[in-house]
């Protein structure tokens, strides 16, 4: 029987000049550390599976799926067999095409297309690379506590700091999944070559709003101290797990390189511990199972007609050119009603196309899910899953924005996840969920 095979290639997707960021609106980011897009290409001998993580905010749809067909066209490799996800990271420039079309027609700018093509391109280039140079190596499972780390941003507010205030830095974090898990190829050496690092948290340490600084965040501290104790070969990849309501340390407009650089180190411990406990993953380690499922739900009431959904974000836009001084709350407000826009669009006001991805080693199961699911999902789906190792990766697109848990919905307006941010209504986002577990069973 044929072993996995695995092969693995990294390349650059910063931007070159300062780009619009998060905010899409008065807010320029400038670049501060390389950012990449990193894949692990897999076989069985049966087929070929590309796994890419770019280190974005992330990617819509119609990205997504360019960047897939391209690859398939050049390689064969079957679309439903490419995964692509973002890591989230705040400090990253703004990939919405869709909406950066909506906002030029009102005249603002909020993506920089000539870097949305280097992603695409260099992306593209990663996945066919990692291709086209397989080995076998050995895939271990770790786990390991954070600390120092995660926070819940839910009401009632625990966010804390690590390097200021000493009121945040004490409160409660909150209910939060600690735990770091591990996905790690090693050479014939033992040593790491590539390692997945899956956390229920934002890279947020440079903040969640206004950050000024291009970077992927504390994973790039924790990777440049990977490569120091490993080798310079020796890649980490940031799967976010289900962090629509966790952030790392404080969560405010622009963070520091020393709340990166505390941050990003705790990471590295953790990550470290867990591969240092890590063992070969239990089963059959010469195969795997792949599972596809690809389905469509309805959009939330919440949820405009394209018509109508256009013509509020005019009225924004004509507002916001009327303004003098435009204040912060004007662009939240402004920035809220081009999503909105954006969901109305892609589902035509109706129902919004979903994939789920499931890769299955031995006793191992990574589940990739669209949107940013709420730590309590994960805590559901781990308890129902609990005889066997389970990783969810959100993020494979981002049009789905935030899907809380179900004892969350009631609450229409907690911090930074207001409903009409939102792309389902509470019964498709519960049927999301029963379809996580039924692809797991």
């Amino acid at each position: 029987m044929k072993k996995i095979k695995a092969g693995f290639a990294t390349r650059d997707i910063s931007p070159e000049k300062p780009v619009p960021g998060r905010l899409g609106l008065n807010h320029m980011i400038y670049p501060h550390h390389d950012i990449s897009a990193k894949a692990l290409a897999l076989s069985n001998g049966k087929g070929t599976y590309l796994i890419i993580v770019c280190e974005i905010v992330g990617l819509t749809k119609s990205v997504n799926q360019k960047i897939r067909k391209i690859i398939t066209d050049k390689t064969g490799i079957p679309f439903q067999n490419i995964v692509i996800t973002g890591t989230h990271t705040h400090a990253s420039p703004w990939v919405w095409d869709l909406q950066d079309e909506e906002a030029r027609k009102q005249g603002f700018e909020v993506l920089d297309r000539d870097w949305m093509n280097k992603v695409i391109g260099n992306t593209v280039d990663a996945g066919i690379k990692a291709a086209q140079n397989m080995s076998a190596y050995q895939i271990k499972f770790g786990v390991a506590e954070t600390t120092g780390i995660v926070s819940n941003r839910v009401l009632p507010v625990t966010r804390w700091s690590i390097c200021a205030d000493d009121e945040l830095r004490n409160a409660p974090e909150g209910i939060v999944d600690r735990n770091v898990r591990t996905i790690s190829f090693h050479d014939s050496n033992d040593k790491p070559v590539f390692v997945f690092a899956n956390l229920a948290c934002h890279p947020s340490a440079y903040g969640g709003g206004k950050t000024t600084k291009v970077s992927p965040d504390f994973p790039y501290i924790s990777e440049n101290l990977l490569k120091e104790k490993y080798g310079e070969n020796t890649t980490l990849a940031y799967w976010q797990g289900c962090a629509g309501n966790i952030n790392s340390g404080k969560y405010v407009a622009e963070g520091s390189d020393e709340e990166a650089k505390t941050i990003g180190t705790n990471f590295f411990n953790s990550v470290n511990e867990a591969i240092k406990k890590s063992g070969r993953i239990s089963g059959d380690n010469s195969t795997f199972e792949y599972i596809y499922e690809k389905f469509t739900l309805p959009v939330g009431k919440f949820v405009n007609n394209p018509g109508k959904a256009r013509e509020r974000f005019k009225n924004v836009c004509s507002e916001m050119k009327s303004q003098k001084n435009i204040d912060n709350e004007s662009v939240f407000k402004w920035r809220r009603i081009l999503k909105q826009l954006d969901v109305s669009l892609l589902s035509a006001g109706k129902e919004m196309e979903i994939e789920l991805q499931l890769f299955r080693f031995g006793n191992t199961d990574i589940l990739f899910v669209p949107g940013e699911w709420f730590v309590q999902m994960y805590k559901n789906l781990a308890a129902l899953n609990n005889k066997r190792n389970l990783i969810v990766t959100t993020l494979n697109n981002f049009d789905l924005l935030y899907i809380p848990d179900e004892k969350s919905m009631p609450n229409k307006d907690w911090y930074g996840v207001k409903t009409d941010m939102r792309s389902l209504g509470d019964d498709s986002a519960i049927r999301l969920f029963e379809k996580a577990v039924e692809i797991l069973a």
